[in-house]
């Protein structure tokens, strides 16, 4: 294997000894994870001294950008490594391209075994994420009879990880295992120990769907609200604490490629709203990125220069000594590169392109022929909109932006053999499927 030193001017490569076999990989997504919400990503309030230390442990990436700001789409990109265009899974009821080559499906053909633990039904077989998993996970279903309750298909983030962890035990190694746990995600109900950031605060608003909804909050609401997702993030940082420390003592841990990331981030009004899967900014789409295995990747490294969740499946393609396919969008983390980034949304009449080139950001809301453009370097919490006063740089970003897509279409179109998105009715979901899609937002009338 070989030793990653991330500096400035690219990787330097140092040799060291040869691990004994190929290792094992954990892919463990945490749903509507903003990177702001995170000590290692300077907040000062919320404790989260898992991924705290796994930072410490291994290279975090600073600046890192999802491919979308909701759920199918982002983690299709993820485990693609294709912008969306490509792999087709856009809106509500696209299912994955069969013709999309999933990073499991790599892993499996190499020998590995493949498993995914998933309490997101926006990532359930009846979209397409099982292909290439050889156990196939999904912790939402009816668990007694009569109504579902959607306490009872919401499954926490302590019980994902000890199903994970059990597979793990079960497991042969080389294994890849993908975890996906749904809190933070709305309605924000944490754990009562967990809720301790509300500062005195008298609001009464709660994390559910009715308060969630209200057009009337005032700031302390807001606030209080607030409190409740970051209440969900440190209960969440204990359950993946947990499981990193199984791998540790069950002596896994060193030959375990770990990826700690998130599938999107969450606004809290900074542009008018709450949710995500509404827009582009920064709040949506910029998310946490951890790397750590000491044979290989520097420990304690922070990496400032912008990359993308398309990047990750190509890493661990290298990491693990297997060639990445030619046609995937993402390139090695730690390759030099421009400072660039593509997203796209499609979601519930939502129709936007963002692409950042440098210090340079366009949002394109393609339903309105909206254009913005922000310089981050001035204005990082994109309130100063300069499209105005630059048009013709927003010009050239559109039409590279624009350029994305044709070509992502133009791959989907070679992918699939020239046919059209699959995609499924409502009628194919499960009771329960369509009762948590509802309350997560993904209905016809919420706001995920």
């Amino acid at each position: 294997m070989r030793a990653w030193i991330a500096m400035l001017a690219g990787p330097l490569w140092l040799a060291c000894a040869a691990e004994p076999g190929p290792p094992n990989v954990l892919l463990y997504v945490v749903d509507t994870l903003r990177a702001d919400s995170l000590g290692c990503y300077g907040n000062p309030v919320v404790e989260t001294p898992g991924v705290d230390r796994l930072a410490r442990e291994g290279t975090l990436f600073e600046d890192v950008w999802a491919q979308s700001s909701w759920t199918r789409t982002s983690v299709a990109s993820l485990l693609t490594s294709l912008y969306p265009a490509a792999h087709g899974a856009r809106e509500r009821f696209d299912v994955l391209s069969p013709g999309a080559l999933l990073l499991s499906e790599i892993l499996q053909g190499a020998g590995y075994r493949t498993g995914f633990v998933t309490s997101n039904p926006n990532l359930g077989s009846a979209f397409g994420f099982d292909q290439g998993f050889g156990d196939f996970v999904e912790l939402y279903g009816r668990r007694e009879p009569g109504f579902v309750k959607v306490a009872e298909l919401a499954t926490r983030a302590d019980e994902v990880t000890r199903r994970a962890a059990a597979w793990i035990d079960a497991s042969d190694e080389p294994f890849f295992l993908a975890v996906v746990t749904i809190d933070p995600h709305s309605p924000y109900t944490p754990p009562a120990r967990f809720d301790r950031y509300a500062d005195g605060s008298k609001s009464a608003a709660t994390g559910s769907g009715e308060w969630l909804r209200r057009r009337d909050l005032g700031p302390e609401d807001r606030d209080r609200i607030r409190s409740l997702y970051d209440a969900e993030v440190a209960a969440n940082d204990e359950a993946f604490a947990d499981l990193i420390d199984h791998l540790r003592r069950t002596g896994r841990l060193d030959r375990t490629i770990v990826v700690f990331t998130s599938d999107h981030g969450e606004e809290f009004w900074e542009h008018g709203e709450r949710g995500h899967g509404l827009a582009l900014y920064e709040e949506s789409i910029r998310v946490p990125l951890v790397l750590r295995y000491p044979p290989a990747v520097a420990a304690g490294m922070r990496v400032a220069r912008p990359v993308q969740s398309v990047d990750v499946a190509p890493t661990i393609l290298e990491l693990v000594g297997l060639p990445a396919p030619a046609v995937l969008d993402g390139r090695t983390l730690f390759a030099p590169r421009e400072a660039d980034a593509f997203a796209s949304l499609r979601l519930r009449g939502h129709n936007h392109l963002a692409l950042r080139e440098g210090p340079w950001k366009l949002i394109w809301d393609l339903t309105s022929d909206k254009q913005q453009l922000f310089d981050l370097s001035r204005s990082p919490d994109e309130r100063h909109d300069v499209a105005s006063e630059q048009p013709e740089r927003t010009r050239e970003l559109a039409a590279r932006a624009a350029d994305r897509v044709v070509q992502g279409e133009r791959s989907f179109r070679a992918l699939s053999g020239g046919g059209t998105a699959p995609r499924i009715s409502p009628e194919e979901l499960s009771e329960e499927e369509r009762t948590l899609l509802d309350a997560l937002g993904y209905g016809d009338d919420g706001r995920p």
